[in-house]
């Protein structure tokens, strides 16, 4: 399939996708609106006070597994579930990096932003931080499938050319 024909169907998932992230970051996992506005704005103070949390009831047999899960939620899901927007922006902008970064970052800040103003999450940059990671795998990944493909594609070019 070219490039081109696939482009709407990566938007098409890209606006899908953030629709459900929308979702989840303003009204899943049981999301309230609190009284006052949450921040963070020390790098890596909330993941910190994850793996605190996850060492503390991991000592304890009686504990293990009961609030656990909070680290792993925290930290290996804030990045795993921005790994497709690296993939469908850097499709869609032709496998570049600046500008799906750009346009990944300013969505990010908008909606860290929105969960501060109307105190339906916290504008955490720890979650900025490991978001980014996120994306960056997406990018490192379908950039390493798209040299693949174009490392195939000359292979057959010059085969083609030597008949």
């Amino acid at each position: 399939m070219k490039l081109k024909r696939l482009k709407p169907l990566v938007l098409t998932a890209i606006i899908v996708y953030t629709a459900i992230m929308i979702y989840f970051m303003f009204f899943g996992f049981g999301r309230i609106t609190y009284a006052q506005h949450l921040y963070n704005l020390v790098p890596f103070k909330s993941i910190r006070e994850a793996f605190e949390h996850y060492m503390f009831y991991t000592r304890f047999p009686a504990f293990a597994g009961v609030e656990s899960w909070h680290f792993a939620v925290n930290v290996f899901g804030n990045i795993g579930v921005f790994v497709p927007f690296g993939n469908l922006l850097t499709i869609l902008f032709d496998f570049r990096f600046a500008k799906p970064l750009a346009v990944f970052e300013t969505g990010l800040l908008t909606s860290e932003t929105a969960q501060l103003i109307s105190r339906r999450g916290v504008f955490d940059v720890d979650d900025i931080l490991l978001n980014t990671v996120g994306f960056l795998i997406g990018y490192a990944i379908i950039m390493a499938i798209y040299k693949i493909i174009n490392k195939q594609n000359q292979r057959k070019v010059e085969e083609s050319e030597k008949i």
